[in-house]
């Protein structure tokens, strides 16, 4: 961080600090009664005559962080007046702002805890190699070689990579028929799938440079005890697990369903339809866009006159472009894209697991499909031509 300083920037402001000149100090000891304590690192920024300054605590592999050693370095950090104690471990929480721990909510009355996970750190690297404007290629290579440290496996900085213990016996009981929304393994994998679709969003972010968001209810933000129950009703009614992705400049959401009853990956995106011309001119306008899409695509149009839809492989469509329209009423309004994907069952790993499969289901949907769609922009209106007029 101290040697780019473009990395330290990105990597505190998922802290909470300001821009400044950062500073940033190894096992730092401190004095607390009879005991010393060690956080891993002291950060500090700098912003003019104001400081921010932030306690780090560091696990990683299956290293959990314990409530005790965060309280210890919160009391800490009250008395030295610091702004932050930060955690970073592999976990990712269900939700932004949400701490893998919970600590006495009194001692975060004058300091804040915040958490960060190993997969934003090493998002961020990603980002900045790939769109940033490090313009040192010392800074560059120095960079270059900490990520490839970080995707080492002895690192201890995992990827996103285990549903946790309680996947095989939901994703069995999904299969049976059994699960029931109640149950207390269901609701730690909802909260999992949560923290899967968080990662989505993080690697899209990586890979496209842009913010992309994991959209959620907005009573969900704030109770995340009713967003665990709402994904184990749905897991236990109908089997599937699902996450809207909002990226930036697209035609639409991306959804990403995870059907556990079918061992599908169904991924979908809207696209509103021009407002002009013929259905078949609509459709047209997106076959043009689809030149490179897999043709087991499926396209559903909808159409002006309620309850009139009509669905068919690309493949079908571009070979009989009526096969959408023929004895349909009204005109086209709006079509919406889904492909389907074999899931994996594996709780954990790369080559069968249910993480890899829609992980490279949402990558591969959004490269084929969602990346060359635009929206439909109308023509500029044409000037009369003076010569007519003044005749």
């Amino acid at each position: 961080m101290q040697a780019v300083r473009p990395f330290a920037r990105a990597v505190c402001a998922r802290m909470g600090a300001p821009v400044g000149a950062f500073e940033g100090y190894i096992e730092v000891q401190y004095e607390a009664g009879d005991s010393t304590v060690i956080p891993d690192a002291v950060l500090r920024v700098s912003r003019g005559s104001k400081q921010w300054t932030g306690l780090l605590e560091v696990k990683t592999g299956n290293g959990k962080l314990r409530k005790d050693q965060l309280e210890s370095y919160l009391d800490i950090a009250r008395r030295r007046k610091y702004d932050v104690v930060v955690s970073l471990s592999n976990d990712i929480p269900a939700g932004p702002g949400e701490l893998p721990v919970q600590v006495d909510r009194r001692k975060l009355a004058k300091v804040a805890l915040r958490h960060l996970s190993w997969a934003e750190v090493a998002h961020e690297a990603r980002m900045l190699l790939s769109h940033g404007s490090i313009d040192d290629p010392l800074q560059t290579w120095i960079l270059g070689e900490f990520l490839r440290y970080l995707d080492h496996p002895r690192s201890g900085a995992a990827e996103f990579v285990d549903m946790g213990r309680h996947w095989v016996v939901v994703r069995d009981a999904v299969t049976a028929g059994t699960l029931r929304a109640g149950d207390q393994k269901a609701l730690t994998v909802a909260d999992t799938w949560v923290s899967l679709s968080r990662h989505l969003a993080l690697r899209l972010t990586a890979e496209l440079g842009v913010e992309v968001k994991h959209i959620m209810p907005r009573k969900f933000h704030a109770d995340p005890a009713a967003r665990a129950t709402a994904i184990a009703e749905r897991l236990a009614a109908d089997g599937c697990f699902e996450a809207v992705l909002r990226i930036p400049d697209t035609v639409g959401d991306l959804t990403v369903v995870a059907d556990v009853r079918t061992n599908k990956v169904r991924c979908r995106v809207g696209v509103t339809a021009p407002d002009e011309g013929t259905s078949a001119r609509r459709v047209s306008w997106l076959l043009k866009q689809l030149t490179e899409a897999p043709g087991r695509v499926q396209v559903e149009a909808v159409f002006s006159e309620r309850g009139n839809e009509s669905c068919e492989l690309l493949d079908v469509v571009r070979a009989n472009p009526k096969s959408l329209t023929d004895g349909r009423a009204g005109a086209i309004v709006s079509f919406t894209l889904e492909q389907s994907f074999p899931m994996g069952n594996r709780r954990a790993g790369t080559a069968a697991s249910f993480i890899s499969s829609v992980t490279s289901a949402t990558d591969t949907f959004y490269g084929s499909v969602v990346q060359p769609l635009r929206e439909w922009v109308p023509a500029a209106p044409r000037q009369a031509d003076i010569g007519q007029e003044e005749s």
